[in-house]
């Protein structure tokens, strides 16, 4: 018995199978790990990129943050969107474009000259702040937030000698920031809607939580209407014409991860990572209606530009999308 079962084993080990079986084998593996994703009816185009971040849109370019610096893209036709290059500047999470110049945050910080699109040359780099997730720049000076919650206040005037010059030592995780007026917004998840006076912008000076508050994301201002999208509580709308008491009016209240929120006239849209975007009425902002969900995607990040959605997906990379009229 134990010789039988040793020709078995030997006779296993001299085994050769055609090529042709070798061949089929590899076929159907290949067909089970690559399956055709379903495309939503929503969408017009999609070209692929690493991980995509914070995405904006400036005259038919579109500037993507991933994990190897920026891809930029011409999207003047919509469905046919095309890679021009990628910037080089290290892991990236937040974009802000002033005039001609894109500024970034992620593993560092970085001053990008866009002005001819296809051919972007890097005015500064400067790794003395690094894990950004959130970037406001104004009058020669840049904020940043990052994954410990320390706010950092750059003086920017002179891109040579770029330096910080303040910061706020705030606990939990930086994710977004926005300035209107004197006050600068800071959105931190564990801790809320943060209110710090920037009225000497190179002294940044916290004044207050916004109560209840918890999960803040993303940030988006129109006019007196203050958009933050929350983890987990949705997307609340306030009242901010005292920009230092934000008032709630409104909220939306699902249960996904809301990372990005926008606002176009009376529609708010929601990039939310786990239940894909969401299209809501907010012609009366103390009562936000859902009129239109696509969970086809998994965005981190969205523009609008004339009911035209540009996303920043976690696994499709620059998606352009729009819900029918």
């Amino acid at each position: 018995m134990e010789e039988t079962m040793e020709r078995i084993i030997q006779g296993k080990s001299r085994t050769r199978y055609p090529i042709w079986v070798l061949f089929l084998c590899l076929l159907i593996m290949s067909c089970s790990l690559f399956e055709r994703r379903e495309i939503s009816p929503n969408e017009l185009s999609q070209i692929g990129t690493t991980e995509a971040y914070a995405i904006l849109v400036d005259n038919d370019i579109a500037y993507i943050s991933n994990n190897n610096g920026i891809v930029i893209f011409d999207v003047l036709n919509p469905t046919k969107p095309r890679k021009l290059t990628s910037v080089p500047v290290g892991e990236n999470f937040a974009l802000c474009k002033i005039q001609d110049t894109l500024y970034s945050c992620g593993e560092q910080f970085s001053m990008i000259d866009v002005s001819h699109p296809a051919q972007p040359a890097i005015i500064a780099e400067f790794g003395g702040v690094s894990g950004g997730f959130g970037l406001s720049v104004r009058d020669g000076y840049a904020y940043s937030c990052n994954s410990s919650g320390t706010l950092s206040c750059l003086d920017i005037r002179n891109p040579e000698e770029i330096q910080i010059v303040n910061s706020l030592p705030y606990s939990g995780h930086g994710s977004d920031l926005a300035i209107h007026g004197d006050v600068l917004y800071y959105a931190n998840p564990q801790n809320g809607l943060q209110i710090v006076d920037v009225q000497n912008p190179a002294a940044p000076k916290h004044l207050r939580t916004v109560p209840a508050s918890a999960g803040a994301w993303d940030i988006y201002i129109q006019d007196d209407q203050l958009y933050l999208g929350r983890h987990r509580y949705g997307v609340t709308v306030y009242d901010i014409q005292n920009s230092t008491y934000p008032e709630a009016i409104g909220n939306f209240a699902n249960m996904g991860e809301a990372y990005g929120v926008s606002v176009e006239g009376e529609r708010l849209y929601v990039a939310d990572l786990a239940e894909g975007v969401k299209l809501l009425d907010v012609s009366d902002p103390s009562y936000p209606v859902l009129m239109r969900e696509d969970r086809h995607y998994a965005p981190h990040d969205l523009f609008v530009n004339e009911n035209i959605i540009y996303l920043s997906d976690q696994d499709l990379g620059l998606v352009i999308m729009q819900f029918a009229e």
